[in-house]
């Protein structure tokens, strides 16, 4: 769950963030159906895999037989990092770290749907996100001559054009049906002007199809 610990405002042109909260399916589990995970790597720091799961006892206690003999338990570096942060922090400590957080990821979702705007009309279908770090696009019909378009074929010219996002492809939980044709961009980590440049990139790498 770690998009509800990094949503912004479906206002593009918006500053202000909704902080620290929870819903999700639990929030709507009436009969202990539902299992939650959540990470710390996405609103602390990328090197603490550190996680933990939320479901109903009957689950956990066969999780925890499952655990024993595989990961065993999670790096007690790590755990002992994070326990030290949140006692020091507290609730209004970490929510107030969490809008921080928030703040940046929505700025930078704020310029690549700028440039998604200026640069890639007519040449890609996009929804612009309101949690997470990543915006998934795909070639419009009139592109690829109303083909099935395999994302990951396009490597090579991804490569040639100097472009870094991942195939849609990878992510696939089935090898059944077409192949994928999305495309996703993370825009967690480049600089502002790199995300502009980045997002040009991409347009002229569509128009090469």
């Amino acid at each position: 769950c770690a998009y509800e610990w990094l949503q912004y405002n479906d206002d593009t042109k918006s500053s202000e963030v909704p902080g620290l909260r929870f819903g999700g399916f639990q929030s709507l589990d009436i009969d202990g159906r539902a299992i939650r995970i959540d990470t710390v790597s996405k609103f602390l720091a990328p090197g603490l895999r550190t996680g933990w799961l939320t479901a109903p006892r009957t689950f956990l206690a066969e999780f925890l037989k499952v655990s024993a003999l595989s990961t065993q338990t999670g790096s007690a570096v790590s755990q002992s990092i994070v326990l030290a942060m949140l006692r020091k922090w507290g609730p209004e400590g970490l929510d107030k770290h969490i809008r921080s957080v928030q703040k940046q990821y929505q700025i930078r979702r704020n310029i690549v749907a700028d440039s998604f705007d200026k640069e890639l009309k007519g040449l890609c279908q996009w929804r612009v996100p309101n949690a997470g770090m990543f915006f998934w696009f795909r070639p419009l019909p009139n592109l690829t001559k109303g083909k099935a378009f395999d994302s990951q074929k396009s490597i090579p010219l991804l490569i040639r054009n100097k472009v870094l996002i991942v195939p849609g492809e990878l992510f696939r939980a089935s090898e059944d049906g077409d192949p994928s044709p999305w495309f996703r961009l993370s825009f967690s980590f480049a600089s502002h002007e790199d995300l502009r440049e980045g997002v040009k990139k991409v347009a002229r790498m569509l128009r090469e199809l």
